[in-house]
């Protein structure tokens, strides 16, 4: 199934050679692609609870850093 892409697959190869890989299979960028979506969602998840328990609606840096450490 293809996804929408939120995050280019270019950037995932950049990650990937950036940790030290040589070549980078396109099924590798996909699923790196899609873990990070994952996991950017649960925390984009957090932060907005956190930012409407503080009373606003505005997503504030501190409420993603606290999001990600939870």
């Amino acid at each position: 199934m293809v996804s929408k892409r939120l995050i280019p697959l270019a950037a995932m190869e950049q990650i990937m050679r950036k940790a030290g890989a040589e070549r980078v299979a396109d099924d590798a960028k996909e699923a790196l692609k899609e873990v990070l979506e994952e996991i950017g969602q649960e925390i984009s998840e957090k932060a907005v609870k956190l930012s409407h328990h503080s009373g606003r609606k505005t997503i504030k840096a501190s409420d993603v850093k606290l999001a990600a450490r939870s």
